[in-house]
Formats: C-alpha cells, structure tokens, sequence
C-alpha cells in the first residue's frame, strides 16, 4: 500500500510520542523511587557501571573469567536490588517500560516488516488525511432541519409518505446508526435527487463515527477515480492513494456516486472496492442522484446488484432545500 510522505511522518511522530511517554514515565519513577530510597539509586548505579565494564571487557577481549567474574557481580548486584524492592513494597517490575505497543516498543518495525500498530496507524492517519477537508464542523443531526421537507404526500408510491415523514425516518436511522456503529453495522445506500440532505446525513454520520476511535474515509466518487487514476498512471506516487486506501478503512463514505466519468477503469475500480469491502465485512455508505434503474443502466449488473440487494436503501424525497433556502430568504 502507498501512502504519501506526510501519512508516514505523522503515523510515525505518534509512535515517537508513545515511545517518548512510556520511557519518560519510567524515569519518573526511577526518580521518585531513588530519593526515597537512596540505597536503591546507589545499586543501581554500580550495576550500570559493572556492565559496562563486562561490555568493555569483551571488546578488548578479555579473558573468560575476567568476563564471567563482572556477569556474577552484576547478578549479585541485581539481587539485592531486587531483594530491596521487596522490603519496600516495590513490584520487582516497577520500573519496566510499559509500551502502548509491547510486540514492537512502539518502533512500528518488527524483524518480519511492519509492526500491526503502524498499519493500524497509517491506515487512520490517511484517513484523517483524506477527511481534513470535509466541513465536520457544520453538520451534525442537530442541525439537520426537518421544516426544509414539504408535507404533501409523494406520488406513486405503494405506502403513502411525506417527505418530511421520510426525512424523519432517515434523520433517526442515521442517528442510531452513528450511535451504535460497529464492524457488524449495515452498508446504506442513500438515495434520492439532488440536495435533499444525503451528504449533510453521512457527514453527521462520519463525524460521529470518528470520535469512536473508527478510521473513516469520506470521499466524492469524482475525487476517488481521479485518486486511483493519478496513482494508476503517475510515475512520482508520493502524495498518492492506492486503492488499499479505500479496501481497508473501518467506514467508507463516497458521495455523489454516479457523477464520476464512466469508464471500463472506474466501473472495475467501483466494483473492486464495493466487491471487497463486503466480502471483508467493512462498512460503506453510498450517496447517489441515480434512481435503481440508472444505477443498472450506467453501471455493469455485478456492481448493480450489490448495491440494490445487499445495502439498507434509505430514500430521500422533496424540493432541493438550496432553492428552498433561496425562497425563504
């Protein structure tokens, strides 16, 4: 998986900042333990020097014994530290460095590649990457206005519903879904014409889901083929995502899905990652202009029939609330 030169730092500056906490916290109580017992400061200092001069002694290669003799006094050393420790309430591993990452003392390497932290850690931090740009702040499910949705009833339809009824209803799910979000919680598709509040309703969701500790991708389907694009046919990746950036975040969320150019390359990209991330059991919410029977027509049926048979469909009807806004003002 490529991810950019920045992604790297910043996962690997929050693996420097753990790594930094857990040795500072030691020494804290290194400090704390010597001054209130001072014979245990002394110990420690003599077994410090004693091992270096076993280190040094093996350099210069000194003889076996000479070796073995600074091993046994350093033993001895460490024993009555121990036995210290002991008369004085103190756990024998007090002072051990207690790391956010025991498998890889929070290096993010093991001798087999990466450690699974790092992973974890590049994976989130391209996801914050992706999602610095998306206006948070100025969606939530609070702010969501049901008096934008007209109360006449729409037409054609076998259950009788209002558009502020439907908006409702969808205000509600997407707020439990964001409460109760997990890796076994349902793919939405959201669906109905333009601004109609599908983008304000994945956004709450995205900006709840976040606070849980999820990795969350938000991206339009325009941005996302142009992303696999340049990655594609770039010959300089850095700055790019491959298409793993999408494959392996907790949540996906591509709107307006249907405005992408379509291509054999952008159908085959969107069938790759809707294909995937069911088969691996990630959640992914889509937004989309396109009625069932578009997304047939513009896309091959593979990808049709995953969206229309294996996502939870939530409808959007009404006016535009832009022009609506516009009206009112």
């Amino acid at each position: 998986m490529v991810y950019s030169e920045q992604v790297f730092l910043n996962a690997l500056k929050i693996l420097e900042d753990r790594r930094s906490k857990a040795e500072q916290e030691v020494q804290e109580k290194k400090k704390r333990i010597f001054e209130s017992i001072e014979e245990l400061g002394k110990l420690s200092k003599e077994i410090a020097e004693v091992s270096l001069l076993a280190v040094k002694a093996i350099a210069n290669g000194g003889a076996a014994e000479q070796v073995k003799q600074f091993k046994l006094k350093s033993l001895e050393l460490q024993k009555k530290r121990d036995d210290l420790l002991k008369e004085n309430g103190v756990p024998k591993d007090y002072f051990k460095c207690r790391y956010y990452c025991e498998k890889c003392h929070d290096t993010g390497y093991l001798v087999n590649g990466f450690c699974d932290c790092l992973k974890k850690l590049l994976i989130n931090e391209a996801a914050r990457d992706f999602n610095i740009k998306a206006p948070l702040d100025k969606f939530s499910f609070d702010n969501f206005k049901l008096d934008y949705y007209d109360n006449n009833l729409v037409p054609g339809l076998k259950e009788p519903v209002t558009p502020r009824e439907q908006a409702k209803k969808n205000l509600d799910f997407c707020r439990e879904y964001a409460r109760n979000f997990s890796k076994e919680s349902p793919n939405l598709l959201l669906g109905g014409g333009t601004g109609l509040g599908k983008t304000h309703l994945s956004l709450a969701i995205v900006k709840e889901v976040l606070k849980k500790g999820y990795s969350v991708v938000y991206i339009s389907a325009v941005q996302l083929v142009l992303n696999l694009e340049e990655h594609r046919f770039s010959s300089n990746e850095q700055g790019k995502y491959s298409m793993d950036s999408f494959l392996k975040c907790d949540l996906l969320v591509i709107d307006d899905f249907g405005s992408e150019p379509i291509s054999s390359f952008s159908v085959a990209s969107m069938y790759n990652i809707i294909n995937t991330r069911l088969l691996q059991q990630k959640q992914t919410i889509i937004n989309t202009n396109l009625s069932g029977q578009r997304i047939v027509d513009q896309y091959e049926e593979r990808v049709a029939s995953r969206l229309l048979g294996e996502y939870y469909v939530l409808k959007f009807y009404g006016r535009d609330i832009r022009q609506v806004k516009h009206l009112r003002f």
